[in-house]
């Protein structure tokens, strides 16, 4: 799973109508100090008997896992949220009965379905329509939502982990030389 960017610089702070950190932290060391006090019966001071710097040290441990964690966990919520989509949206699928005949539920004829679903899109793309069923929309829209509904659909019901392909695939197509404008130009490049 790829991580975020951790070696490029940050941006400029740019300022909001959000509160300030520092409040935030100053509120947080006064309840730590009142939650140290009630655990430990007195507050935190000096020559207490501890020794401050192993203790300071394994905080400092915990806080760099905690941080970890934290990036760690934000680099695959995608993956996580998508695959729940497609759980829910196999979960719809199967209590509205589409997977409930041998027919509907073979493989090779849910893979053309999407195809059909994409031609569809591009009929209504060619013609400028809007859609039959929900004619406040493009027709494009909806058969690309019908698309993707089909796909995930599949993905659940085959327990594939299309959320984590999917960030893998983009990760790695982003260093592509085919995939670049210069190779697409290129004789024999990728045209479209």
């Amino acid at each position: 799973m790829p991580d975020n960017d951790l070696v490029t610089p940050q941006p400029a702070p740019t300022q909001n109508a959000l509160p300030a950190v520092w409040d935030l932290v100053i509120g947080d060391m006064q309840d730590r100090d009142r939650l140290g006090a009630e655990k430990y019966k007195t507050r935190l001071q000096p020559h207490n008997g501890r020794d401050a710097l192993v203790d300071h040290y394994q905080e400092l441990l915990d806080a760099v896992a905690y941080i970890r964690q934290e990036i760690f966990e934000r680099a695959t919520a995608f993956a996580r949220s998508m695959n729940l989509f497609c759980a829910e949206v196999h979960r719809r699928s199967v209590a509205a009965g589409w997977w409930s005949t041998p027919e509907l539920a073979n493989i090779p004829t849910v893979l053309c379905l999407i195809h059909s679903e994409i031609s569809e899109a591009m009929e209504g793309h060619r013609k400028d329509q809007m859609d039959d069923h929900l004619p406040h929309r493009k027709m494009i829209e909806v058969e690309l939502a019908d698309a993707v509904i089909r796909i995930v659909d599949l993905a659940a019901a085959l327990h594939l982990d299309l959320g984590g392909a999917i960030e893998e695939k983009m990760a790695y197509n982003l260093h592509r030389s085919d995939h670049k404008p210069e190779a697409r130009a290129a004789e024999g490049g990728k045209r479209f």
